[in-house]
């Protein structure tokens, strides 16, 4: 009898430890995404903003290291097509991990399989930069819609490290080392779901498509 009770009290134990770690890792994704709204009340930029300033300043630091005389420009665009670009341009891909909100019942959930996109082009001294995140859908609303992946500033920074290699090589001609840097992982209890992957329906997702 003691033993039993013993043995329920550990398990107990655990399966409280595992609700708190849970509920923790929540409160930090909610935590992340609320410094962006209050942002927004102090200075009046959108979240989408802040986001585009770290892509953007963060790009220029990495782009900078090149110590080239051209004049490079990174932007988002969700119309490109990463399997067919147009000509004159090369293409990257990257999979990062994220974030995702739903703008409906604002559940969060992780995922390591957000699949980033980016078309660059050399032209007249003038580089341009055109990246497409790839969305996913909350599992839990009926007809959800896509939401953008929120990039830690860390991730950010090994794609745009990535980014200014595969420029290096591609429109500078030079040989580069890679390397095997990868994007930092979240833990993550469910398995990817194609059917919720805008990644996955464009085919482009590592994980397959549907």
């Amino acid at each position: 009898m003691y033993f039993c009770c013993r043995r329920y009290e550990q398990m107990r134990g655990v399966e409280t430890r595992a609700k708190h770690e849970r509920r923790e890792k929540q409160q930090k994704a909610n935590l992340s995404l609320s410094v962006k709204e209050v942002w927004k009340e102090c200075t009046g930029i959108s979240a989408s903003g802040l986001d585009r300033m770290e892509w953007t300043s963060n790009f220029a630091h990495h782009i900078k290291a090149l110590e080239c005389d051209d004049s490079w420009n990174l932007e988002f665009d969700d119309k490109i097509d990463p399997k067919n670009p147009d000509p004159g341009w090369r293409t990257f891909m990257w999979c990062s991990s994220a974030w995702f909100k739903c703008s409906g019942c604002k559940r969060s959930w992780p995922s390591n399989n957000v699949m980033v996109a980016f078309h660059m082009r050399l032209m007249d001294k003038e580089g341009t930069v055109k990246v497409k995140r790839f969305r996913q859908s909350c599992k839990i609303c009926s007809n959800a819609p896509m939401e953008t992946p929120d990039i830690s500033p860390e991730n950010i920074d090994i794609l745009m490290e990535k980014l200014v290699q595969h420029i290096e090589a591609k429109c500078y001609g030079k040989v580069v080392n890679f390397g095997s840097g990868r994007s930092a992982p979240l833990k993550v209890r469910n398995k990817h779901e194609p059917e919720h992957c805008e990644g996955c329906k464009a085919g482009v997702c590592r994980r397959g498509g549907i």
